[in-house]
């Protein structure tokens, strides 16, 4: 814990309002470290008190995994992990719960079976007790055994699929049907809270990212997108960021052989007019959504994006 307190110590806190992408982001010339209250899981199906402050806030953190998806939602008093990072992340995970003050998990979800995804799901679901499960295809076995014990149901989800956590209302664009391959059928999750929509993807590919695309088009602009596959080259393709138009983008990434995120991927992201941060550049990115959809961004290190959108864009207070 000790370590991460002198992460959260340095902080840096970012409040983007009317923010265009083309210029590095202002620091605050005295951040102070958020209030963070010690807390320990509850039993599955209780909920601490929420600050009156922080009940119509909804906060999304990317955690810091390493190589690997590790995403966290909280909103009022309900709270959904979306993957739970490699072997070994657990611990981050933990941490990064506790920082946004988060006691137990109501959700979790399962992009889909692979290692950099699930490693370490079976630990946190051994340790926060979940009472729902969603999963895209079949369940890894250590996995499956978590679940058993902890007593959580588990449900496969599919496109059309929705419900709500708090304020969030959350959509399932994919998978229609699975066929074995793993990435191409990643679930994928729509939040639209206050006005905004995040898109994540797990590691989305091929027709099914298109498909996701074309159902996103119909709406709004994406403001958030979680890049698919660490910024691998064969996902996040041009056709689709012109169908989504994301204001700002997050990488999940860290030290690996696969180049990851590629120049490619992130030149199309640039190109489409996105913001683009990373975990292994930024640390643990935490993005809070305000009732009237004004949003504050925290980053565990730097502030400065990976790459600036090469046009002007609304800013996250617009």
């Amino acid at each position: 814990m000790a370590p991460f307190l002198a992460t959260v110590g340095a902080i840096v806190m970012l409040v983007l309002s009317a923010l265009a992408c083309g210029g590095d982001p202002a620091e605050p010339t005295a951040p102070s470290p958020p209030h963070v209250q010690p807390s320990t899981p509850t039993a599955a199906g209780t909920h601490r008190a929420v600050p009156p402050a922080s009940r119509r806030a909804v906060r999304i953190v990317f955690v810091d995994v390493g190589q690997g998806d590790a995403i966290l939602v909280r909103s009022g008093a309900r709270e959904m992990l979306v993957d739970g990072g490699a072997d070994g992340a657990a611990a981050a995970v933990i941490a990064a719960a506790r920082g946004a003050g988060i006691a137990d998990l109501d959700l979790v979800v399962t992009s889909h079976m692979h290692a950099d995804h699930i490693g370490a799901t079976d630990e946190l679901v051994r340790f926060y007790r979940p009472e729902r499960a969603l999963i895209a295809g079949g369940c890894d076995g250590a996995l499956r055994r978590a679940f058993k014990v902890a007593r959580t149901h588990v449900r496969q989800a599919r496109r059309g699929d929705t419900f709500t956590l708090g304020r969030v209302k959350v959509k399932v664009l994919s998978p229609a049907d699975c066929a074995g391959e793993a990435n191409e059928e990643s679930l994928v999750l729509l939040l639209e809270v206050a006005g905004r929509r995040l898109l994540l993807t797990g590691d989305l590919t091929g027709p099914n990212e298109a498909a996701v695309g074309e159902i996103c088009s119909r709406g709004p602009p994406i403001y958030l997108l979680k890049v698919a596959h660490h910024g691998s080259r064969h996902s996040t393709a041009s056709g689709f960021l012109a169908a989504v138009a994301p204001a700002f983008a997050i990488v999940c990434v860290g030290p690996n052989p696969y180049g990851h995120p590629t120049r490619e991927t992130i030149g199309r992201l640039t190109v489409a007019g996105a913001c683009t941060y990373s975990t292994q550049h930024n640390g643990t990115i935490a993005l809070t959504i305000g009732a009237s959809g004004a949003t504050t961004w925290r980053f565990a290190r730097s502030s400065k994006a990976l790459a600036r959108a090469s046009r002007e864009k609304g800013g996250a207070g617009g």
